[in-house]
């Protein structure tokens, strides 16, 4: 649900995904499957 909310966040006040992926996350497993899942979506590889 973590993960989800980030996104949800970036949305909804338009932000980049730099500006989410940039901070820094409790669980830096976390982080990293953002940063995967990000970069991914901007190759347009992540559904």
């Amino acid at each position: 649900m973590v993960i989800i909310a980030e996104f949800v966040l970036a949305m909804k006040h338009h932000l980049g995904l730099n500006k989410i992926l940039g901070k820094i996350h409790i669980y830096p497993t976390l982080a990293e499957a953002n940063k995967l899942c990000g970069r991914k979506m901007e190759a347009g590889a992540c559904a």
